[in-house]
């Protein structure tokens, strides 16, 4: 084929247009730099809030490639504070007005790390920094990668555990010397819970401690016997048997040692107060506290003639509960109870005027933690299931077993008709346990629940022990979809 010279010059006056038009084409990125970005939020059952507090969004930059949003260092960038209604499911401004689910970020998405969603009080005292209770994050990372879903920080998917109805700071258990008989006497079990399992076992107590040097610890001379508690006073009785007191607990007196060697009972006690009989020996007022010392601990047959003696044992709390302290978090458990079931006119539960439950979730989830126009009985904040929760005010007893829950035995004008063990087919009342913020980092209503839950379940007929359910599938969530655009 031949060219002429005007044919070359057409080709190639044609080929430099093609070139201008399509030649220098590139990525939007490059050519037009993406340095804003719109991220549009779809959350799945966020619960609304309590009025004393709001929600913020932040973004996220770490210094080091190894750290996460809770590092000392991190910055952190307020895309805006705002609330949640789900009956129109609409996010809204703090004076209520219904705002966009989309956030502008004046930024490159990339510029960042994270993403977080904190809990902060309506009257934040630093608005520039997070109150440091976090409760949805994601990872800054490309969408087409994998989806961009905001969640709980903490894994509580593996999270199991039991209650158990029954009041064992009102039990009353002592030898009987008369029959040789241990008696134990529990009542009111209808007005406790706790979270942990009980069951009645027989065997050697085998929480057996020795206590010496019993002349080290004195108490005043005029000692007070008022505010002791039989549950965690234990009588001495001398080596004669010549003086008891129907709170003894079984013991062995060596008077060589001078060691007090006792059986206790299995609720884990901080902390076990010995009160000498001020009737037997008036020069000597002492209070000891048990050290545990198992090489001076003498043989079953010496410290136990009497063999076999049945007590509660107490186990099984929360297994696998993740440490959420880091994100600003601590567990609580909470009784959500009908006030006035109206069970064959028995009065059970009424006339406690409980503060209203705060739904959980979107609200959907009634059949799971109760109605919400029940009432919130709170069993107490803590961190640690194998310990006590942080508050105890209704328990008649200066100790507690070492698990969260409560027997509510003091206040009887509120108290008088609870009762956790549900005596119908009627559903009354549900379990709860779930999360609120830690106090130090917002400050909080010790008097309702925060709208987050974990495990729940059903008060059950007669109380006894039980299973919780996990229901990590409903935490909420939020849906992220990013835009960046010049």
């Amino acid at each position: 084929m031949r060219f002429s010279l005007r044919n070359i010059m057409l080709l190639s006056a044609a080929c430099g247009a093609l070139f201008l038009a399509y030649g220098c084409t590139q990525h939007d990125d490059v050519v037009k730099p993406q340095d804003a970005t719109t991220i549009t939020l779809d959350p799945v059952y966020l619960p609304e809030l309590e009025d004393i507090y709001v929600y913020e969004m932040w973004v996220v930059k770490v210094n080091d490639v190894d750290d996460d949003f809770t590092a000392p260092d991190a910055e952190f960038v307020s895309l805006g504070k705002f609330l949640w209604d789900n009956s129109v499911h609409r996010f809204r401004d703090l004076d209520g007005v219904a705002i966009s689910n989309q956030v502008e970020l004046p930024e490159s998405w990339y510029e960042y790390n994270y993403i977080v969603l904190s809990i902060e009080n309506i009257d934040d005292p630093d608005p520039n920094q997070p109150s440091g209770v976090y409760m949805l994050v994601d990872e800054v990372i490309d969408q087409k990668i994998r989806p961009i879903v905001m969640r709980y920080p903490a894994d509580l998917f593996p999270v199991i555990g039991y209650y158990f109805v029954g009041t064992p700071t009102n039990d009353t258990s002592y030898y009987d010397l008369s029959d040789s008989t241990m008696v134990r006497v529990s009542e009111q079990e209808e007005k406790g819970l706790w979270i942990c399992s009980r069951f009645l076992t027989e065997r050697h107590l085998h929480d057996t401690l020795s206590v010496g040097s019993i002349d080290t610890v004195m108490v005043p001379d005029t000692f007070d016997t008022a505010g002791k508690y039989d549950i965690d006073t234990i009588g001495i009785i001398w080596p004669d048997d010549s003086i008891w007191v129907d709170t003894m607990w079984q013991y062995v007196w060596d008077l060589d040692t001078i060691d007090v060697y006792f059986g206790l009972d299995t609720l884990q006690h901080r902390r076990i107060e010995i009160v000498w009989d001020t009737l037997t020996d008036t020069l000597f007022d002492y209070i000891l506290f048990p050290e545990y010392d198992i090489d001076s601990i003498p043989s079953e047959e010496y410290l136990f003639p009497l063999g076999r003696i049945p007590y509660y044992e107490y186990t099984g709390p929360l297994e696998l509960l993740p440490d959420v302290s880091p994100y600003g978090w601590r567990f609580n458990a909470w009784v959500i109870l009908d006030q006035d079931p109206d069970v064959n006119g028995t009065g059970d539960n009424t006339g406690m005027d409980l503060t209203q439950v705060i739904p959980f979730g979107d609200g959907s989830l009634e059949k799971y933690t109760g109605s919400s126009e029940w009432g919130i009985l709170p069993l107490g904040g803590f961190h640690d299931p194998t310990g006590p929760d942080f508050s105890n005010p209704h328990i008649d007893n200066r100790e507690v077993p070492q698990f969260p829950g409560e027997d509510f035995v003091v206040n009887a004008d509120q108290f008088a008709n609870l009762n956790l063990a549900r005596n119908s087919a009627k559903s009354w009342g549900f379990i709860v346990i779930g999360m609120e913020p830690d106090p130090p980092k917002v400050t909080i209503n010790p008097e309702t629940n925060f709208p987050l839950f974990i495990l729940s379940q059903e008060l059950a007929p007669g109380g006894g022990v039980h299973e919780f359910h996990n229901w990590t599938d409903f935490l909420p969530k939020i849906k992220i979809t990013v835009e960046m655009h010049d």
